[in-house]
């Protein structure tokens, strides 16, 4: 009957700890979030990482933020894969003709919109966050 009645309290346990770190690991992350929204600026930009997965070959060759009067987002500039072109590269992205919006994170919990434009030989994606109108 000991035995049953230790087991049980072990159990009991177990549950509440992994109901109380459930319950901080929620709480830190609602509160990291809504840091991030609260004191989002028009000034915030995503950060280099949410650009989509890039095809191989490809290569980053650079990135700047740049700024206007509706706000600023990140330019990055790819070199495609040898024998391959930016507007072929713009095609495997998904971004040969429109906008597209990527959906928050966990690491970044806003959501993000990308466009491409074509300049020589290389390829410009910028990032924006959605709620920024498109002014570039």
């Amino acid at each position: 009957m000991a035995t049953r009645s230790r087991g049980r309290r072990a159990v009991r346990a177990g549950t509440a700890l992994v109901a109380v770190l459930l319950t901080a690991a929620v709480v830190v992350y609602g509160v990291w979030a809504g840091y991030l929204w609260v004191f989002a600026s028009e000034g915030a930009v995503p950060p280099q990482s949410r650009i989509p997965d890039l095809p191989a070959g490809t290569e980053i060759v650079g990135s700047t933020t740049e700024c206007a009067s509706g706000g600023c987002w990140r330019e990055v500039s790819l070199a495609p894969a040898p024998h391959s072109s930016p507007r072929e590269l713009a095609e495997t992205l998904g971004l040969e003709r429109t906008e597209q919006r990527y959906p928050w994170s966990l690491r970044d919990p806003h959501s993000v919109r990308a466009w491409a434009d074509a300049d020589g030989d290389r390829l410009v994606v910028s990032l924006r966050y959605w709620g920024a109108e498109l002014t570039p």
